[in-house]
């Protein structure tokens, strides 16, 4: 009570270790010195006073309180002399205090603001602070809306472990850079770092997700391993495989391809995935789980692998197509294999409706999408180019002429066609009644035997002959009453391609030539990209169901360039040594089946779909109905075979 006016006091160079906290109880004290101590803090209470001077430079101080001007001292001090002590940082606390006069700082090892700044005036100190100060509340608040939980003391004065709550799948070494990044943004030089807040959180966030994806694609891709290699054990080797289809069927459809195309799936109920199985009637020695066969082959790492886990990959992880798998609550199978551990009691369901995880037979990766994508986009143009090339060839005299003997090639071949069907299909004819004749032969001897007549009246031994013989004649009949349907189709076929007039034969023979070179540029470009594919170690996923054009073609190559096998020489369609060679021609047209290109078809579906009709089968344009005479069975023998006639027409 007696120091209750004092006004100045000076205890400095006396090896103090630390300040009483009744000193804030001299509220008259206007100068404080404490220079020459060890003190490694100041008490707390000081903002108490109204000190217009503080003095404590050659200490060991390491950090200033936040509150060390709170509430009196920011708008009393004027002087505040820090030198010579161990500050890595001048906290951002100056802001009110406008008498402030003098501020001494050097001579610490001081990181934030850094020494080169130190040297300055006292507005551009402060103003460092303000800002590193706000850029620390920045980057905390966006941290936060990104879902990241932080401690503001761990930003200054060197950014370490900033986020200390869940960081998804974050690597130590990801951390650190995090830091790294954080720290160049809020400390030391900051102004000479050249990214933005929403720059780095992002590329932090960008990170986040980067690294779930590839934890999540490694499990789901270990995962996929263990199903493949238990649904296609060889029966013959493994002739009671360890997961039968009723727990591991392969061959689901499901929605999850590009553009909601039908992908194969697997199927795996959640009892088979999740808990081993003992031996019982369906499981002949214990059977692990398939997360458990699935650890096993999954790498070290600093994530435990949890089913957890494994559920919030199947809920979170997506495909460059979308969703890769789901738990289902109602997935169906042949039969329970479900037996109680304890009483083994089967459970029996049926129908077998089941809890189970359904995941696609192969996740593309974002590349393989990518190339996928590319080849279709150059397959199109491709086809358009080729397209183009035709229409121009169709257009000149030679197409137009060599057109118009295709036209009429087909209409010889469609009367001779005709001509042999029919014949076949009166055969066909024949043979059904005869066939019906024979039941009803079958069908009176039967009566003769039933009716107990001697055996020279019917032939029949017993009841199970007479079956043997109904069953024979019926099966005759049925088969033969099929190949007459047949038959008659194909007729109708004919007859409605003989009603086809000129502009359908002629959109026929371009269709055909059309799609003959299209195939033709596709299989090039097909086996240049599985080349590069093969060269590159590439997987081709959607060339074939799960890629397994590829892989046969792959295997074949490998087999070739190996010696193991000849490489097929490609048949080629040769004509006459005289004959003139034409840029586009109709060879190999009477068989299109040699020209089937799925990857055309596709191309056809998006641009042209009336073309994947038959053009027998649409209606003839009214416009065109008169030149059907025109191009009528008369003008098949009485035009000139070489088409002289058509170039006139054409001229």
């Amino acid at each position: 009570t007696k120091l209750k006016g004092l006004t100045v006091f000076s205890c400095s160079m006396n090896k103090l270790r630390e300040v009483p906290h009744k000193l804030g109880l001299l509220l008259n004290l206007r100068v404080l010195n404490l220079e020459g101590n060890q003190l490694y803090r100041l008490p707390e209470g000081m903002g108490q006073l109204h000190l217009q001077e503080l003095k404590v430079s050659h200490n060991r101080l390491e950090i200033i309180r936040s509150d060390l001007l709170v509430p009196n001292l920011q708008t009393s001090i004027q002087i505040l002399q820090l030198s010579n002590n161990n500050l890595l940082q001048l906290p951002a606390i100056f802001d009110g205090c406008a008498n402030l006069k003098q501020l001494l700082i050097d001579y610490n090892p001081m990181i934030s603001p850094p020494p080169e700044l130190l040297q300055e005036d006292l507005e551009t100190i402060l103003n460092y602070c303000r800002l590193r100060s706000g850029r620390v509340k920045e980057v905390m608040k966006m941290l936060d809306n990104y879902g990241f939980e932080t401690d503001q003391e761990r930003f200054t004065p060197r950014a370490r472990d900033v986020i200390i709550g869940s960081s998804g799948y974050l690597t130590p070494i990801d951390l650190k850079n995090v830091d790294d990044q954080l720290d160049g943004f809020c400390n030391g030089k900051f102004y000479e770092n050249a990214s933005t807040a929403d720059e780095i959180i992002d590329k932090i966030d960008a990170l986040r997700h980067q690294r779930q994806y590839i934890f999540f694609n490694l499990l789901f891709q270990q995962l996929l391993g263990v199903l493949r290699d238990e649904a296609i054990k060889d029966e013959i080797i493994f002739p009671r495989k360890r997961f039968s289809t009723n727990v591991l069927p392969s061959t689901l459809l499901r929605p999850w391809g590009r553009n909601g195309e039908m992908v194969f799936c697997y199927a795996v109920t959640l009892e088979a995935l999740l808990k081993d199985s003992p031996p019982n009637k369906y499981v002949r020695r214990h059977r692990p789980s398939i997360w458990s066969l699935t650890k096993a082959r999954l790498p070290v790492s600093v994530f435990d692998y949890t089913p957890e886990m494994m559920k919030d990959a199947i809920s979170e992880f997506v495909g460059p197509y979308g969703k890769v798998a789901e738990i289902e609550d109602d997935v169906s199978f042949d039969h329970d294999e479900y037996v109680h551990e304890i009483s083994g009691r089967e459970r029996k369901k049926n129908p077998c409706i089941l809890p189970a995880l359904v995941v696609t037979r192969v996740i593309y990766t974002g590349s393989e999408a990518r190339r996928r994508q590319e080849e279709d986009e150059n397959l199109w143009q491709c086809f358009i180019d080729k397209e183009a090339d035709v229409d121009g060839w169709l257009l000149s005299t030679i197409g137009k002429k060599r057109q118009n003997q295709e036209v009429k090639v087909r209409k010889r071949a469609i009367t001779e066609g005709l001509r042999l069907i029919e014949d076949e299909e009166k055969e066909c004819q024949d043979t059904v009644l005869g066939c019906k004749e024979a039941v009803e032969l079958v069908a009176a001897r039967r009566g003769d035997f039933e009716a107990g007549k001697p055996f020279f009246d019917h032939r029949i031994d017993s009841v199970e002959d007479a079956n043997n013989i109904t069953e024979a004649a019926a099966t005759a009949l049925e088969e033969a009453e099929k190949a007459l349907e047949e038959k008659s189709i194909i007729v109708a076929k004919f007859h409605s391609q003989l009603n086809m007039n000129r502009k359908q034969l002629m959109v026929w023979c371009e269709r055909d030539i059309k799609m003959k070179y299209c195939h033709i540029a596709w299989d090039e470009l097909l086996t240049q990209y599985r080349g590069e594919s093969l060269a590159e170690g590439w997987r081709r996923p959607w060339d074939g169901i799960d890629g397994a054009k590829y892989d046969e073609w792959a295997n074949l190559e490998e087999m070739y360039i190996s010696g193991l096998a000849r490489r097929p020489i490609k048949e080629q369609i040769i004509g006459d040594e005289d004959e003139e060679v034409d840029e586009f021609d109709w060879k190999g047209t009477d068989k299109m089946q040699n020209f089937d290109s799925e990857a055309y078809v596709r191309y056809l579906k998006e641009v042209r779909p009336n073309d994947l009709i038959d053009p027998w089968l649409e209606p003839p344009d009214e416009s065109t109905m008169g030149e059907g005479e025109e191009g009528g069975e008369g003008d098949v023998d009485s035009d000139s075979e070489d088409g002289s006639e058509d170039e006139t027409e054409d001229s």
